[in-house]
Order: C-alpha cells, then structure tokens, then sequence
C-alpha cells in the first residue's frame, strides 16, 4: 500500500515537472519622484493672435503650464509664410541651465506641397527646418541657452490651380533635454 503511493506521488511530481516551473524573485527598488517647474516653455511671439488672411486670426493657445501650444493659421495658394508665431522660452531663473533641443513630427501634413516650422536664433540665424509633411526629429542637439528665446515660424506652399486642401491637422512635439549624448527615444 505504502508503495503504490509513493508511486502515484512520484507520477504526480513527474507530471507537474513536465508542465514546467516558473521561479520569481523580486527585488525591492525605490523610485523617488520629485517634479519640478518646467525649464523651457512656450512664450508669445509678436504675431501670437494677430491678423491672418481674409479677416482672421493667427490663433495661439499656450497651455496652462506653457508647456503646450495650439496654433491655427490660414493660408492661401503660393507661399505663405507666419513669423514669429510662438517662441520657445529657456529663462535664466529657475535653473540657467542650457538645454538641447529638437522638433519631432508624429502625424504629417497632407495635402501641402511644403509645410515647415523653421526655429531661429535671437540674432535671426536659422537654426533648423523641420518638415510637417514627414515624420521624425528634427534639429536634435541645438543647443538652447539660459535666459534665451527662440523664434518658431511656419511656411506653408499651396500650388496654384490646385484645390484647397480641407482643413487639417499635423501634431508635432518640442523636444527638450540637458544632456545631448543620446537622441530621443
């Protein structure tokens, strides 16, 4: 009797080493998170809400936080082209430090033969271009200074004899870090 058990209790632990085990060990980690003010934001520019074509506005929400900004505009055929739209803020106070910066577009623009956000320095040097109509980072390590503005402009191309495209929508991101060894994720 003591036999056919043992047997029957090794068939059972045969069986379960043929299912498998799986062993986890955890190890404890402390994450601290301790959020601070924004370094860098979103700032007017001298044309945030001015005049736009056939009576409308350049139309420029800055968030709460001035850490987002919608932007509409109205373009018309040829070239079109909005200065100074919104600016992107590095002050001197809380941190002064520098920041690298870049512009990354998630969903392009379609229907645009040309769509650009072009950022410049205060000096007015064209620091990068970054293309609405295709995906991807844009001006990766441009160095931002402390207690620096720089200026976003948009160009927009419409070819004549064509229709006007609907209207639409192309979401793109600042992108922002101290350090410059490696690119976003």
């Amino acid at each position: 009797m003591r036999a056919s058990r043992v047997a029957v209790i090794l068939a059972i632990l045969a069986l379960l080493s043929l299912v498998g085990t799986a062993v986890f060990v955890y190890y404890p980690i402390q994450l601290t998170i301790s959020p601070v003010s924004p370094p860098v934001f979103f700032g007017s520019g001298t044309n945030t809400n001015g005049t736009d074509l056939a009576g409308n506005t350049i139309t420029v929400i800055i968030g709460p936080n001035a850490t987002n900004t919608s932007i509409t505009i109205h373009p018309t055929y040829e070239r079109t082209y909005y200065h100074d739209v919104v600016r992107i803020v590095n002050p001197a106070v809380p941190g002064g430090d520098p920041y690298y910066i870049a512009i990354r577009v998630n969903n392009p623009l379609v229907g645009f033969q040309q769509a650009n956000v072009k950022v410049y320095d205060n000096a007015n040097n064209l620091l990068f271009t970054a293309d609405l109509t295709a995906a991807g980072t844009y001006g990766w390590a441009t160095l931002l200074p402390d207690n620096t503005q720089f200026r976003i402009d948009i160009e927009l191309v419409i070819p004549s004899g064509q229709p006007l495209p609907a209207t639409t929508t192309v979401t793109f991101e600042l992108v922002y870090s101290p350090q410059n060894a490696v690119s976003p994720p």
